[in-house]
This record gives structure tokens, C-alpha cells and sequence, in this order.
């Protein structure tokens, strides 16, 4: 059902066009904080109709990706935001083919808003996948009480050489947890530079 989507139903990419507010403003200043540089690859690891692509692509980050498995929200994305569109790298298709994939450190800093990876099933690591294609920084928002299959984030992401670094649990006024992720390598090369 999430690759079809449905105008006027539960996954009616239009209703992904608004921003979160409170949420999706702190995520991007987040994002924008550590990205690495302007030109650093990023994923937007469920990027539905762009709305966080669009936002970073106007703050002048210029190495874009986003990958999802809904068609009519690429296409409510092309449509509406054409520029950022053509400018950024997109991939239609399931996180669990694309991640599978990817090249090790492909992406300088990963992101995932909302429900995301909250709707992967278990039986694919997708926390293991994460941190494999990531090199630095993994920011997410997600809902840690209130989901599909419960996953223990601290714990996972340390597991494959993420640690928590930065977390809002839960943002203020909401039920939504803000978590920043750095490689350990990162964090090592950081401290001795």
C-alpha cells in the first residue's frame, strides 16, 4: 500500500507536503549542523514528496539523495519542486533493496523522518544498513514508544559503531524522539584533529 499511495487515503502523499512544526524544523537544523560540508552526499531515507530535500537543497547543500518506494509522492515531488527534483539524486525503491545495495560510507550524513524505519520488519537489520552506508552522522526522527516493531536505538546503532551524541526524548510537545547518531571513527578523528 505505501508503494501505490492513495490520494485522499492514509498514505496520501499530499499530506506529507506540511512540515511538522516544532519536528521537521529541529530535524533540518540538525542535519544542517552536521553535515560535513555543502557539497558531503546525504540520504533522505524516506523522502516521500521532498519537503526536507527542497528545504536543504535552498540552503545550499548540493550533494542530495532521497529514496522511496511511493511513486505518486516522486511525482508529487517533481511536480512541485522541479528544480530540487532534477537536482537531486533519487531512487524509487524499497529501503531494504536500496540500503542492500549501497556502497560501505557512501553517504556522509543519513536521515529518516517520522515512521520510517519504524515499518521495516525486523527480519532486515536496517539499523545495521544504516550505519554500513554511513560515514559520520545518522539524525532521526521517530516515535521510540509508539510503533510497529520496538528497536532498542541506543543499543543497535552502538552496536555497529554509532553512538548518541545529541537527543530530544521526546520533543517537546509531542511523542516524537529527535536522535542524532555519530560514527565512532568520526567522533575518534574529530577528538584527535
Amino acid at each position: 500500500s505505501w508503494a501505490k499511495g492513495a490520494k485522499g487515503s492514509y498514505r496520501d502523499p499530499t499530506s506529507f507536503i506540511p512540515m511538522w512544526p516544532g519536528v521537521d524544523d529541529l530535524l533540518l537544523e540538525k542535519i544542517i549542523e552536521r553535515v560535513s560540508s555543502v557539497d558531503s552526499p546525504v540520504l533522505d531515507l524516506g523522502c516521500n514528496c521532498g519537503r526536507h530535500l527542497v528545504y536543504l537543497h535552498e540552503r545550499g547543500l548540493t550533494n542530495l539523495s532521497g529514496v522511496d518506494v511511493m511513486s505518486a509522492a516522486l511525482r508529487l515531488f517533481r511536480k512541485r519542486s522541479p528544480t530540487a527534483y532534477e537536482r537531486t539524486a533519487i531512487h524509487h525503491d524499497f529501503f531494504q533493496r536500496f540500503l542492500t545495495k549501497c556502497g560501505d560510507n557512501r553517504y556522509d550524513l543519513l536521515y529518516s523522518g517520522g515512521a520510517t524505519i519504524e515499518l521495516v520488519h525486523p527480519s532486515f537489520d536496517i539499523v545495521r544498513h544504516m550505519c554500513r552506508v554511513t560515514e559520520n552522522h545518522i539524525v532521526l526522527t521517530t516515535y521510540e514508544n509508539r510503533h510497529n516493531y520496538p528497536r532498542f536505538y541506543v543499543r543497535e546503532f552502538a552496536k555497529h559503531g554509532f553512538v548518541l551524541v545529541e537527543g530530544a526524548r521526546p520533543i517537546e510537545n509531542t511523542e516524537i524522539s529527535l536522535l542524532i547518531f555519530q560514527s565512532v571513527r568520526f567522533r575518534d578523528d574529530a577528538q584527535s584533529g
